[in-house]
């Protein structure tokens, strides 16, 4: 018996259930904006990342050129310049320089004049001497005839007062304040004295040459309270140095004439000496230098004893400078040491320099239009000519700036490759 289909039975198809299928989109979207918050934070690191190493880069970029642009000016030894600035004037021939103070001073047996670094006068002052001899400070200055009777002192702002004596002056010196110390020349009995700017005598030592010796030196303090005399002295054919402090504002002021320390040095010269300050001198002797320490009664500190000639030295702040010849070969060494004797530079020579200053922490050496730089660190800065001969040279404001003046006038210079 067949079976009956039965026609009126179909599938039905379930619709969808409308909220899962938002779910799902939601999800679906939930996930697929994580993915887009992950490729964006993702990016956002590699951008970082990336900003980070550039900025290292850049900044060890920037490290590495100021280090070799450190290094190259430190340490790179010029020899050429051009010139940046000139200015001349006739009556600078026949002219001295001097640096002073921001300044620069011309002298010459006619007179002194102050100067700014672009050569524009700030003042002057006329005078006939016919050795002009010129000492300065920080802030003070004095010149003198040499062999004359005529002194005068002043500071940055002009004149200060002049001085006349009644023996020819040998030697002279000058405190910050203004009081100058001289050695008035006499053949038996020569005299030490000091003034005030106005020329009023402070005091006076007459020396007996036969007993004391004859006064070879005079150095005073910045203060003006302190004075060194070096005395020479033969006796018995023998020759020997006495040196002499005497105070003139400290608690043993007035005592024993002033005195207040002497020592003898027998077969040594000391013709030159000089105080650094209130508290430091200096004996230089032919091959040894004194150094003395001590406000109101100076005592022996380090001595600097060579084996070879002094043929020059220098002097900046709180360092010390020897020009030594060689012996049994050509050539020199410059050696530097600071108050207390520590040698901080040494270098050998092979050229004569007739003249070496210091500024700074540079060692300026020159002859004629030969020109030589050193740093103390040992470097090189310049070595070569100029176009003119160098009267006198300072650095100025600027890499690798100086002024120079020669019988032109001054000009400013600058080191090129």
């Amino acid at each position: 018996m067949k079976k009956k289909e039965n026609n009126n039975l179909h599938v039905v198809q379930q619709e969808e259930d409308t909220a899962g299928k938002i779910v799902n989109e939601v999800i679906t979207e939930l996930h697929e904006s994580d993915a887009e918050m992950q490729e964006m934070q993702e990016k956002i690191k590699r951008h970082r990342r990336n900003h980070r190493i550039r900025v290292t880069v850049i900044a060890a970029a920037i490290v590495l050129l100021v280090s070799v642009s450190y290094w190259y000016i430190t340490y790179h030894t010029f020899t050429k310049t051009r010139i940046v600035q000139k200015y001349q004037e006739e009556q600078y021939h026949n002219s001295s320089y001097e640096v002073f103070a921001d300044s620069v001073i011309k002298y010459s047996k006619d007179g002194i004049s102050l100067l700014n670094k672009k050569g524009r006068e700030k003042w002057n002052q006329s005078y006939q001497m016919a050795t002009p001899v010129l000492v300065l400070r920080e802030k003070t200055g004095v010149i003198a005839d040499n062999g004359g009777n005529h002194m005068i002192v002043f500071q940055e702002t002009g004149v200060k007062g002049e001085i006349q004596t009644n023996l020819p002056i040998e030697k002279i010196d000058v405190s910050e304040q203004g009081i100058v110390a001289a050695i008035l020349k006499e053949e038996l009995s020569p005299k030490v004295v000091c003034y005030d700017a106005e020329g009023n005598l402070l005091a006076e030592h007459k020396i007996a040459v036969s007993t004391s010796g004859y006064p070879v030196e005079v150095s005073i303090s910045d203060d003006g309270k302190l004075l060194m005399v070096s005395y020479l002295k033969v006796e018995n054919s023998q020759i020997s140095t006495n040196v002499v402090y005497y105070n003139f504002g400290g608690k043993d002021s007035g005592v024993n004439n002033y005195e207040v320390f002497s020592k003898s040095y027998p077969n040594e010269i000391i013709p030159e000496g000089y105080f650094i300050g209130n508290e430091t001198s200096v004996l230089v002797g032919s091959s040894s230098m004194m150094i003395f320490h001590g406000k109101d009664k100076p005592q022996p500190g380090e001595t600097i004893t060579v084996e070879k000639k002094i043929k020059s030295v220098f002097r900046h702040d709180k360092y010390i400078g020897m020009l030594l010849k060689n012996e049994g070969k050509e050539g020199y060494e410059l050696r530097v040491y600071t108050i207390y004797g520590k040698q901080v530079f040494s270098e050998n020579l092979t050229k004569e320099y007739s003249h070496v200053t210091m500024s700074g922490r540079e060692i300026l050496l020159y002859n004629n239009n030969q020109l030589c730089i050193y740093q103390l660190n040992g470097s090189k800065r310049f070595e070569g000519e100029l176009a003119e001969n160098i009267s006198k040279i300072t650095p100025v404001f600027g890499i690798n700036k100086y002024l120079v003046m020669n019988a032109n006038g001054m000009e400013e210079i600058q080191f090129v490759k």
